[in-house]
């Protein structure tokens, strides 16, 4: 077995407390529910953090179908020696700093077409600012080689017109890919996991 349940106090405001049980991997790292982590061990897949600062197992090997796993509460698929990875799947990281801008936008837009998004989205990185069209929105941008830093005010293209993206880092992938070993294919559940979280 993959995990072990183990209770955990949880504090109210008020001095009061509960106990929650959860599943755990034998290390310590949590995996959530019991119906979960059963499922994960029926079909033979090890638990782990994808990252040492994750709160929770989001990937996981398994051993018969030398396959890694990424998932979240919404999806879960297996990465192996010969997945690919295209344009428009999950588990899709663009390879430039202007592809990231692209995915960025088109995840909150309708726009389902790269060529009117890239008409739409221009970002002038020496003014801090994004043109959208024949409109510019105050930006905070930072960018380097393997990645984008943003926050973009951009009402016409985000839902409510909410400030989005505020400290986040994006890192740069591999663009399209197949994995030729199995640190590909964790890299690959890494990615869809961080995707669909």
């Amino acid at each position: 077995m993959t995990y072990e349940m183990r209770d955990r106090a949880i504090e109210m405001g008020d001095g009061e407390s509960f106990v929650v049980t959860s599943a755990y991997t034998p290390d310590g790292a949590y995996i959530g529910d019991e119906d979960w982590a059963k499922k994960l061990d029926e079909h033979g897949i090890a638990p782990e953090l994808r990252t040492e600062d994750s709160g929770v197992c989001s990937i996981g090997f398994c051993e018969r179908e030398q396959k890694w796993y990424g998932w979240s509460h919404r999806a879960i698929f297996g990465f192996g020696i010969g997945s690919k990875v295209e344009r428009g799947n999950c588990a899709y990281v663009a390879d430039t700093v202007d592809g990231l801008m692209e995915e960025y936008v088109k995840f909150f837009s309708d726009v389902s077409d790269p060529a009117e998004v890239r008409a739409r989205l221009t970002p002038d990185y020496e003014n801090n600012r994004v043109w959208v069209g024949e409109k510019h929105y105050e930006a905070t941008m930072v960018s380097s080689a393997d990645g984008v830093a943003l926050a973009i005010d951009h009402p016409e293209m985000m839902p409510q017109g909410t400030i989005t993206m505020g400290g986040y880092w994006m890192n740069t992938g591999r663009g399209e890919w197949t994995a030729e070993t199995l640190e590909d294919a964790k890299q690959m559940a890494c990615d869809f996991a961080e995707s669909v979280s």
